[in-house]
């Protein structure tokens, strides 16, 4: 019995021990702060700091996407061989013929040069095209020559074309780039000259080629020096070939720095990237780290955004004769959309309704126009549509009769018919009366 108990006492006692708070194993509180551990974030945005001058643009919305120092004077250096690329093939008849080479024709060649020499024969295409793939000095002083007869005319042909395009902070003294410090331009103006550029779809292709047959040089093949295109110059032992790269030109200055005009498709859109003033870091450029940051970075801060939707009712005009309305909804004629900053406060947007009418008379044929809505951010404008009315109303041929009636009262003409009748009127009534008078003095004569 004693065992029993003592067993059914063990039993309790280990119960209730297990039921009792645990504390002695609990670790001693603290007032330190916990470590923690944070992920840097990946930056959405290009680093610019190795750039004197960008500028980002977007052909298909016509807008520029990301831009530094765009409005700066700065060295144009290989950049001006756009210019002379373009001139030369506006301007040479023939560019298949083979020309020969003089001693005029080279004279004062320096720099990056293919090595020409008088007597050599060469298309003014291969010119072109080592022009574009090597940046040849003597290339262009060659062009120069067949395009205008001499280097000097040349130029005045450049800064001519410079003015017809609105290049109006761009100023040129020679066609190679070599520089000289009256030779000046802007990334707004290089803009404009490589939106030309591109416009020429032979020379564009040939720009991004990475290498192209030249039948009348020696080489025979010319490879491309872009590295975005080739690695057959490059030596730096880091491979900078981007698929999305379709053209365009590189190059520089020690006065300019690097400079990299890039054209590129990505993601279903076409943009152009300018960079002047790019900078060498640790033997290596960074300009080609830039330009393709700005396309895969930058690009991806901006989405098409539709700021207005044709189905969105602008206001209301009232109706005049309508059958059961006295009112009809105005709406865009189309959906405007925009390619904007994924951060923008659509409340920025602004819209300005300008209506050529403020009423409506039946019948309303759907689709009339009735106006205009234009769309502005920071004051600048984005695009605008017709306004229209969407809906069928007949005319309410009571309420018509109505109008004409009290149209008609109210109209002039009818005054005048009215003041005439009324005149009538009184004039009878005096002649009659003058009539009446005089009757009753000859039959009723009055008696003395």
């Amino acid at each position: 019995m004693k065992h029993r108990l003592l067993s059914i006492f063990t039993v309790l006692l280990a119960v209730w021990l297990l039921c009792l708070p645990i504390t002695a194993t609990e670790a001693p509180e603290t007032t330190a702060t916990p470590e923690t551990v944070t992920t840097p974030k990946a930056s959405t945005e290009a680093d610019l700091s190795n750039a004197d001058t960008v500028l980002l643009y977007c052909l298909e919305t016509d807008t520029v996407l990301q831009k530094k120092n765009a409005d700066g004077q700065v060295y144009p250096a290989t950049a001006v061989k756009l210019m002379t690329a373009l001139l030369a093939y506006e301007t040479i008849e023939d560019l298949t013929t083979p020309i020969t080479v003089t001693a005029e024709m080279l004279k004062g060649v320096s720099g990056s040069y293919y090595g020409f020499k008088a007597g050599d024969t060469v298309s003014p295409e291969d010119l072109i095209k080592l022009l574009l793939m090597r940046k040849s000095n003597d290339a262009a002083l060659i062009l120069a020559h067949l395009s205008a007869g001499s280097v000097d005319a040349f130029v005045s042909a450049m800064n001519e074309k410079a003015e017809e395009l609105g290049m109006e902070n761009t100023f040129f003294v020679n066609p190679t780039g070599l520089h000289d410090a009256g030779m000046v331009t802007t990334a707004n103006d290089l803009l404009k000259l490589s939106l030309e550029f591109y416009g020429c779809s032979e020379l564009h292709s040939w720009s991004g080629a990475a290498y192209l047959s030249c039948p009348t040089l020696s080489a025979g093949t010319i490879y491309s020096n872009n590295y975005f295109v080739s690695r057959y110059y490059n030596a730096t032992g880091v491979s900078y070939l981007f698929d999305a790269v379709d053209g365009m030109i590189n190059g520089g200055t020690a006065q300019s720095g690097e400079v990299l005009i890039t054209s590129a498709t990505y993601k279903g859109l076409h943009y152009i990237v300018i960079l002047l003033g790019g900078k060498t870091v640790d033997g290596l450029p960074t300009c080609y780290d830039v330009t393709r940051d700005l396309i895969e970075k930058d690009t991806q801060n901006f989405r098409y955004t539709k700021v207005l939707l044709d189905a969105e009712v602008v206001c209301e005009l009232p109706v005049k004769l309508g059958s059961g309305a006295d009112s009809a909804a105005v709406f865009p004629k189309e959906t405007l959309e925009y390619y904007l900053p994924k951060s923008l406060d659509l409340s920025k947007i602004e819209k300005k309704i300008d209506l050529t009418v403020e009423e409506l008379e039946a019948p309303v044929e759907e689709g009339e126009v009735v106006g205009t809505v234009s769309v502005y951010l920071d004051g600048k404008l984005l695009g605008e549509t017709e306004l229209v009315v969407r809906s069928n109303i007949t005319r309410s041929g009571t309420d018509y009769r109505i109008s004409q009636i009290t149209a008609y009262l109210s109209s002039s003409r009818f005054v005048v018919i009215a003041l005439v009748v009324i005149g009538l009127f009184v004039v009878y009534f005096i002649v009659n009366a003058i009539y009446r008078e005089q009757v009753k003095k000859k039959y009723r004569p009055d008696r003395e």
